[in-house]
């Protein structure tokens, strides 16, 4: 939700917001415009949006200093925030002339994180916007500044230590996208478990993630996200998902291997989000 504040626009004047690249909301004629201020409705309901240009048009019938809003879709890929513009052209007056072009100001403020949960910080950046211009815990309220695709929980966990022992191991995640069911799910390290190649029993609350794949010479478990997929856990304070499957544990002693975590078609970009999972597993005494 984007919220736009307007100081004394002329009446009856096209208002034009242009630079808000990047959006996955198509074109449409009907972008709802949200009203705050004032209390009586000086806005067209909705607004023309273009989005190859990031460009949404919309009327106001009178002077005042209005404040609204509007919702556009993020995409699926890392981008810094792009530059906006506002002009407005003023139509059916006297001494009708435009507004031109000028930069918006942007919100400076921070979009609040639980100490960065999205990130686990690196060289003063967050792992999940690595490739962005600002750092995850600064001016992430400036409009369209996104987050790289992340698991923003990893943690993985076995229910025995035993040698040989039939290991029942416990997977949690939440990501910060929608996962479609075109996305896959890729958990690799497992060395010294074993199981059969092909395909591997998951237990799992979500019907969507119980069709799994082991490579035994890779010690990888692939898991496909099957229809209607995952939903991020932002809007709903960490939406987790939760699976287990089992692996023989090696007859001789280790330490818990480096576990690994990705995903593949999880945006718009298609890139893997690539994440270290956190937790003891396959390790025996």
């Amino acid at each position: 939700m984007l919220q736009i504040f307007l100081l004394d626009i002329a009446r009856h004047s096209n208002i034009t917001i242009v630079g808000l690249v990047g959006s996955e909301t198509h074109d449409t004629t009907s972008l709802v415009i949200s009203q705050t201020s004032p209390s009586n409705r000086i806005l067209s309901q909705n607004g023309t949006w273009v989005q190859d240009e990031g460009r949404l048009v919309l009327w106001n019938i009178d002077d005042a200093a209005i404040i609204f809003a509007f919702e556009i879709t993020n995409p699926g890929e890392c981008i810094s925030s792009p530059a906006i513009n506002v002009s407005a052209q003023p139509a059916a007056t006297e001494c009708a002339g435009d507004i031109p072009s000028t930069p918006m100001v942007k919100d400076s403020t921070s979009v609040p994180f639980d100490q960065c949960r999205a990130c686990g910080v690196a060289a003063g950046h967050c792992e999940a916007c690595r490739g962005c211009d600002e750092r995850c815990d600064q001016q992430d309220a400036h409009p369209l500044k996104v987050h790289a695709p992340a698991f923003v929980i990893k943690e993985i966990g076995q229910s025995t230590t035993w040698p040989g022992a039939e290991n029942t191991i416990s997977v949690t995640i939440a990501l910060n996208i929608d996962l479609t069911s075109a996305a896959a799910i890729f958990i690799s390290g497992f060395s010294g478990g074993k199981a059969p190649n092909g395909t591997i029993k998951v237990q799992s609350t979500f019907s969507y993630l119980q069709t799994a794949e082991w490579n035994d010479d890779e010690k990888l478990l692939y898991v496909n996200v099957g229809s209607p997929g995952t939903k991020s856990g932002a809007a709903s304070g960490n939406t987790t998902y939760t699976f287990s499957f089992q692996l023989t544990n090696s007859l001789n002693s280790q330490r818990s291997p480096l576990i690994n975590i990705w995903a593949i078609n999880a945006g718009t970009c298609l890139a893997r989000s690539a994440q270290v999972l956190h937790g003891p597993v396959l390790g025996f005494r």
